[in-house]
């Protein structure tokens, strides 16, 4: 995979927009020339091997959430392969697929399902289902 380096700083600046304050994007920053260096290397090599995720327990809801965290470093080079990959698969989805897409999110995949709701019988089926999906996972809630 061919990257730049100026691709490589932009990634760690998106990534860095929402953690600035965060340890692990400090101590990334810290060392910034080096990091980015490795991650150039370990990309042209295809040698990137991802990190341990850090997992916690997230109470501050309802109930209890287990939480599996990516490292920083990963989250940089994230930032570099997702919208590659996306611009290889993304047209390869179904147009009702909503899952982790831009501009597919809740308000769409609503709007989406209540258009299936008002057609005539081509939908009828694929509106059933949705439904039946959508009242299982509030009960689970």
């Amino acid at each position: 995979m061919r990257i730049s380096y100026q691709q490589i700083y932009q990634a760690e600046k998106n990534c860095s927009k929402s953690k600035r304050k965060g340890a692990g994007c400090q101590c990334f920053e810290a060392n910034l020339v080096d990091n980015l260096i490795e991650i150039q290397q370990v990309l042209q090599s295809k040698t990137y091997v991802p990190k341990s995720m850090r997992v916690f327990v997230a109470d501050n809801g309802s109930k209890p959430r287990e939480i599996y965290a990516t490292h920083y470093y990963d989250r940089v080079i994230h930032h570099i392969l997702v919208p590659r990959l996306e611009k290889i698969i993304a047209h390869k989805f179904i147009h009702d697929s909503t899952a982790n897409q831009k501009h597919k999110g809740t308000h769409f995949a609503v709007a989406r399902l209540q258009k299936m709701m008002r057609k005539p019988s081509s939908y009828a089926n694929t509106s059933s289902i949705l439904i039946g999906c959508i009242i299982r996972t509030r009960r689970k809630e």
